[in-house]
């Protein structure tokens, strides 16, 4: 529900649990005066514009040292950091706004300021996802001028400033085959900033973020701020401290390379950013979050598919493939109970190493001699799905691609082409470039007919430039077409089932799934690093987009031995999937698979759908815990991963069931009946468990 008080001149956004509210002072400037937990109508009245404190030279107008800005717009004397900075082609640095409106229709609210001395406008746009306890925000600026240009230095998405507490940052840092690692501290005076600069959202850091007030986390009390920018580009968040202990935040695209130049009658709106409040600790969070992108995100006609278990090529052979060794592997993927046959990076002309071909899309003669038509008709005759692997925003110089076009790459003139795992990344913001692609789409698309693309991305964009563009950076424009073709793909195929990737977990943003269906959550598959790396994902993504796979042991990257079941069962936490050389595992392994995989076929709606409990995790225990339950606490899944041995057995406390409900479950081999208030607060007895065991244990309601 949003709201205008007119005699106090207020705004009010609420959601379900929360309250947001803001207003508009004598100066006709807005400021923040609200955001937590849900007001009722008396404690409304009751919320004003802050009292200023005056403090020598900081005292003068809206710039009082405690001042709480809805939006923090550069004016020439703010002196913290800004949500949004404009120059102007006649030499003028600032803008100097004045409120001038707003327009609410049904959960969208459109805030309108002016500047006083150009016909320079920024609307401030707010949508509540009432249910979730979600605002979203976002920023349109347009230049009505005639002559005049408005430079965007920079364009934020929005703000969130708090006061008078001390408080505590989650937010995420790693690289290659180390995603997601949570790092949790005291935010101190000054300027704390995370971003990327690698044309994605990278490995290096994720667009999300909590705070809280409390310095030890807890998944079940406590209070949590928190938001995410729904953008797959670069990125920027900026957490600033100062005196009177206000906590400012302001996140949006990356301004680091590029300006946002508007020319008369000219606009652009930001990508959007979202932010909530829980006063339940982090399962609330993340129980928001996680139904937000399952109702209001993901394409719905792929969330209902559930069968999706895949055997991918990629760790069995790499480049090495071909239609022999790809069917003997087929025919071990139809015996353990696969849905999906995926034929990663190997299979176009000339790709026999990653220095070649990227960008000639044609099967390989010498690796699919009947062709490669007739050999996925042989996968499909067995009951299997087929799936195909590209990377099409990319070119090797050694291919005929980049022979016939040097200059649809992004370069500069007169410099070295810098390379990454051999290749350069096309400049898809040209017209002639994104047509190409789109063609090559459509072939997959008409002559293959897949049911399943992974759409790689193997490394950052650099040098990026282009000379098609002029006022708008390419950083931008890159992540807008990568959108339109990725809908292109889509829109040629409705029910594909779209696998992204960057090199793993460069491209898991929330921008993304609007677009594709899944998210390869980490190139690295040790079942011991994936604890860490899926827990931190856990905190803000569903688990029906994080992409799991079982690997060999030892495992390749890591060089770590892995006990068979705590592979799989790790794997199964999120969307399965196996990547191993299955024609090497004894036929025995093979069974074991097999019956997991059944099992897991079992309880994969739950997985999917259901809310998610952590009970344990990686950071504070030797043992891992968790628990997905259904939406009617009728069925439940309990996961149990000991990354180290427990000299004894303890009570484990479940989470999320009816307290008055009769349930049952299995724990070596006995039928154990309790009620939901006994195994929440008394709990499962966990036997005594040795490092890498694993347990899954289904529980459902009781008869009796």
């Amino acid at each position: 529900m949003i709201y205008f008080n007119t005699n106090k001149r207020m705004f009010y956004l609420d959601t379900r649990d929360t309250s947001y509210v803001f207003g508009i002072n004598a100066e006709g400037k807005l400021f923040n005066a609200y955001y937590g937990g849900k007001l009722n109508n008396k404690q409304k009245i009751k919320i004003f514009e802050p009292k200023f404190r005056e403090i020598g030279y900081h005292s003068s107008d809206n710039h009082k040292s405690n001042f709480k800005p809805e939006i923090n717009i550069y004016d020439g004397y703010n002196v913290f950091e800004n949500t949004v900075k404009c120059s102007f082609s006649d030499s003028d640095r600032t803008i100097d706004y004045k409120y001038t409106g707003y327009e609410i229709k049904e959960d969208i609210l459109k805030v309108k300021l002016k500047d006083k001395k150009y016909k320079f406008y920024i609307i401030l746009n707010y949508k509540i996802y009432f249910d979730y306890n979600l605002i979203q925000k976002s920023i349109t600026f347009i230049n009505k001028e005639k002559k005049v240009k408005a430079t965007l230095e920079t364009f934020n998405s929005g703000d969130l400033i708090l006061s008078d507490e001390k408080y505590f940052l989650g937010f995420f840092y790693g690289g290659w085959i180390s995603e997601m690692t949570l790092k949790f501290e005291e935010i101190s005076y000054g300027k704390k900033v995370l971003e990327s600069r690698t044309g994605n959202s990278s490995h290096i850091h994720n667009p999300s973020f909590f705070i809280t007030k409390d310095p030890v986390l807890s998944e079940d009390k406590g209070e949590v701020y928190y938001g995410q920018l729904l953008w797959t580009g670069n990125w920027k968040f900026t957490f600033e401290k100062r005196f009177h202990n206000i906590l400012s935040f302001t996140g949006g695209v990356n301004n680091f390379d590029g300006f946002l130049c508007l020319e008369p009658d000219m606009q652009w709106t930001s990508p959007p950013l979202i932010i909530g409040y829980s006063n339940l600790g982090l399962g609330k969070m993340s129980g928001d979050l996680h139904n937000f992108y399952r109702e209001k995100i993901i394409n719905k006609n792929n969330l209902n598919n559930s069968n999706r278990v895949n055997v991918n090529s990629w760790e069995a052979f790499y480049f090495d493939i071909n239609e022999e060794k790809l069917l003997k592997l087929s025919d071990v993927a139809k015996y353990i109970g696969a849905e999906i046959f995926v034929v990663d990076d190997g299979w176009f002309r000339g790709r026999n190493d990653d220095t070649t071909s990227l960008g000639d899309w044609k099967p390989a003669l010498n690796k699919f001699p009947d062709g490669m038509k007739n050999f996925i008709k042989k996968i499909k005759e067995k009951g299997l799905k087929f799936g195909i692997w590209i990377e099409p925003e990319m070119v090797n110089p050694k291919s005929n691609l980049y022979k016939k076009h040097p200059d649809w790459c992004y370069h500069f003139k007169g410099r070295k082409r810098i390379e990454m795992r051999h290749q350069l990344v096309l400049n898809i913001t040209r017209n002639d470039v994104k047509e190409y692609i789109k063609n090559v789409l459509k072939y997959i698309i008409t002559e293959f007919n897949p049911d399943y693309i992974k759409w790689d991305m193997n490394r950052y964009i650099s040098q990026a430039g282009a000379t098609n563009l002029k006022n708008i950076p390419v950083w931008i424009e890159h992540t807008r077409n990568i959108y339109e073709l990725m809908k292109y793909l889509k829109s040629l195929k409705p029910d594909l089932i779209l696998e992204g990737c960057a090199g793993g977990g460069g491209r898991f943003n929330g921008g993304i799934f609007k677009y594709v269906d899944q998210m390869w959550t980490s190139d690295n598959n040790d079942p011991f690093c994936r604890q860490y790396i899926q827990y931190g994902t856990s905190l803000f993504y569903p688990s029906v987009v994080m992409c799991c796979h079982v690997a060999d042991s030892p495992y390749g990257l890591t060089g770590r031995k892995s006990k068979l079941l705590f592979r799989i069962h790790t794997a199964m936490a999120g969307n399965f999937g196996i990547e191993a050389n299955l024609l090497k595992w004894k036929i025995k392994e093979l069974d074991i698979l097999k019956k997991e995989i059944e099992l897991y076929k079992d309880i994969r709606e739950i997985i999917y759908y259901g809310d998610l409990f952590r009970l344990e995790n990686p950071y504070d225990s030797k043992r891992v815990s968790f628990m997905y339950v259904d939406k009617h606490k009728l069925k439940a899944v309990l996961f149990i991963f000991i990354l180290d041995k427990l000299n004894k057995s303890n009570f484990l406390q479940l989470k999320g069931l009816n307290e008055k409900y009769k349930y049952e479950f299995e724990l070596k081999n006995k039928r154990i009946v309790k009620s939901g208030y006994n195994l929440m607060k008394t709990g499962i007895k966990v036997p005594v468990l040795n490092s890498q065991d694993s347990l899954i244990i289904k529980i459902k309601r009781s008869g009796e």
